[in-house]
């Protein structure tokens, strides 16, 4: 699947396999059943259902459970993910959690979306803070603008990065006022305010 988070991911363990580490991708089926991408072992789990983009795989506490791992690193907000990765822990003390909080669940949407959002912000993702070793966010403000709060001891502050061998600046190009947006267009992405503080610009 062709998405920030996803291809994130993708070369974050491209990078780690190639410095000799065993590396096991968990996802679930929802974009095929390949079994390894890049030479990466792929480990598909069923979904039952998917809200919000985001599907609920009933196997994934089991193959958790199973996977001997020394480290396992976890993408939120999900409060699935939440509780399978703070049970991980608690059944297994030796594995160590890492935490990338990556973006957060819209409150101002429609009810369902707010009840999700809430769980996972006041209830779910609090035992995981408790349980990780580390918590990864792309910048300072982003940790700030959380409804809940990362301690800062566990706190590490990585950027996303850009593939420099395939995104390159295009220097032969040279306008006034050029913003470059890239995104897709979904509210949560925050195209909109970027139109509106353009506009405003003008005025």
């Amino acid at each position: 699947y062709l998405g920030g988070i996803q291809i994130f991911v993708k070369e974050i363990a491209k990078r780690q396999k190639a410095e000799g580490h065993q590396v096991v991708i968990i996802t679930s089926t929802a974009y095929g059943n390949e079994k390894e991408v890049d030479g990466i072992q792929v480990i598909k789990s069923p979904i039952l259902f998917s809200a919000f983009r985001v599907p609920f795989t009933p196997l994934l506490p089991f193959q958790l459970v199973r996977e001997d791992c020394d480290v396992l690193h976890v993408y939120v907000p999900s409060p699935w993910i939440d509780l399978n990765a703070s049970l991980k822990k608690i059944i297994s003390r030796k594995t160590k959690i890492i935490t990338h909080i990556c973006n957060y669940l819209i409150l101002e949407k429609d009810f369902v979306t707010k009840i999700f959002a809430w769980i996972h912000n006041t209830l779910t993702i609090k035992p995981l803070l408790v349980f990780s070793d580390k918590i990864i966010l792309p910048s300072l403000d982003f940790k700030n603008s959380l409804s809940y709060t990362v301690p800062s001891k566990k706190t590490l502050i990585v950027p996303f990065g850009v593939d420099t061998k395939v995104f390159k600046q295009n220097t032969a190009v040279k306008k006034k006022e050029q913003i470059l947006f890239v995104g897709r267009l979904i509210p949560e992405k925050g195209f909109l305010h970027l139109m509106k503080a353009m506009q405003r610009l003008h005025t």
